[in-house]
């Protein structure tokens, strides 16, 4: 069913309507007691398989801009992180996945060794607060000032000098498109950057 869906519907949809309502009710019955951290788990596996398996033949045929993606040392939640790389692999991005917590010196090397036009950070409900944004504050100075620092998820931080904050992935996906077109992309990187 859900592989007629993806056909069906297309990227952004098919996240929206198929996956996103069932990792939320997996995260709910979990939070309530009615499902155990096993349940969880194994839909987290399953949906991440999935979402890999359906982003690389878009990754094959990418030809624009690389953008990387990570999670933040404490941000353990990775679903969201596989979302948007599979909906900036289908907006022509080329996408280097390196998974949940990765610290920040890291990220930035990466992205500065690779020419990355982008570094694409998640952030969960689980773990907003101080600690994620003086994580992003660091990332930002750590980075060059042409690469482009897209944030979302149920915990980003919104209003940051020099990232930009995304709220849906439609935002992500219009945000990929500018991208992948060559447009400009990010806000103003902060001072000093």
């Amino acid at each position: 069913q859900f592989l007629s869906d993806w056909a069906r519907m297309g990227p952004v949809e098919f996240l929206e309507a198929r996956i996103g309502p069932l990792v939320r009710a997996v995260g709910e019955g979990w939070e309530q007691h009615e499902l155990e951290i096993r349940h969880e788990h194994f839909l987290s596996e399953r949906i991440g398989d999935m979402l890999r398996s359906l982003r690389m033949p878009l990754e094959e045929r990418a030809a624009g801009p690389l953008v990387v993606f990570a999670t933040l040392p404490g941000e353990a939640h990775g679903l969201g992180l596989q979302m948007s790389a599979l909906v900036l692999a289908a907006a022509g991005c080329r996408i280097l996945y390196l998974g949940t917590e990765v610290p920040v010196v890291q990220v930035a090397s990466l992205a500065r060794d690779l020419a990355a036009r982008a570094v694409a950070i998640s952030i969960s409900s689980a773990t907003k607060g101080q600690a994620s944004a003086a994580a992003l504050r660091k990332l930002r100075e750590a980075l060059p000032r042409r690469v482009a620092l897209v944030v979302g998820g149920d915990g980003a931080p919104a209003g940051r000098p020099g990232i930009d904050s995304v709220h849906s992935l439609r935002d992500l996906d219009s945000w990929g498109r500018r991208l992948a077109a060559g447009l400009p992309v990010g806000a103003a990187p902060a001072p000093g950057a």
